[in-house]
């Protein structure tokens, strides 16, 4: 009697293992079909969507707000293999921009100044892995308005995450950026969210 019990519960527990397996299995399935909106929303932001062009190319803007947390996300799609470089020079214009000195003329005084970023507001460049693929992305500083050129310390509001990249199999070309409050900022989180987000529709 013993026996049999014994093998009734070996049961009970490889049947509860395997319907167990399945469920992970599904929600996995499922999960990784979600795309961005969906993602996010379960994440507990608020997202909005519009269709825009960039280049001549449909593409998708995605703002997703969270306390002060923000998140702006862009999809550009139907990038061939050929082309995705010149797509991602001019989704990543503003962090080249941050980087160059600017140079302005003085009608009053006659003379050219040039102006640039300090050295610890300029972006740093950084890698991360994400499935077996090594991607960049910069901390950046930025001003109210979300630009990265700033000039003194006092313009600082936001420190963020700013990447591109390019998914092959979905032939899109994404740019990805997060911003919080200076004294807030979270590398860590911020990564989480690119790797959540990642070649995501």
């Amino acid at each position: 009697m013993a026996k049999k019990n014994k093998g009734h519960k070996k049961i009970l527990y490889i049947s509860i293992a395997v319907v167990l397996l399945i469920i992970v299995f599904l929600y996995m399935v499922i999960f990784f079909k979600m795309n961005n909106a969906t993602v996010l929303r379960l994440s507990g932001y608020d997202v909005e969507v519009k269709e825009v062009t960039f280049q001549g190319y449909d593409s998708q803007k995605f703002l997703a707000r969270n306390g002060t947390e923000k998140i702006l996300l862009q999809i550009v799609k139907d990038v061939e293999k050929d082309s995705y470089n010149e797509v991602l020079e001019k989704l990543g214009s503003s962090v080249d921009e941050a980087k160059r000195d600017i140079k302005l003329f003085d009608p009053y005084t006659g003379v050219e100044r040039s102006l640039s970023v300090p050295e610890n507001l300029k972006p740093v460049r950084k890698k991360i892995n994400i499935n077996g693929k090594t991607i960049t992305y910069h901390i950046v500083h930025t001003n109210e308005i979300l630009s990265l050129k700033i000039f003194t310390e006092t313009e600082a509001k936001f420190k963020g995450m700013f990447s591109t990249y390019y998914c092959d199999k979905k032939n899109a070309a994404y740019k990805f950026e997060l911003y919080e409050d200076t004294e807030k900022f979270d590398e860590k989180k911020a990564a989480r969210i690119l790797k959540l987000s990642f070649c995501r529709r």
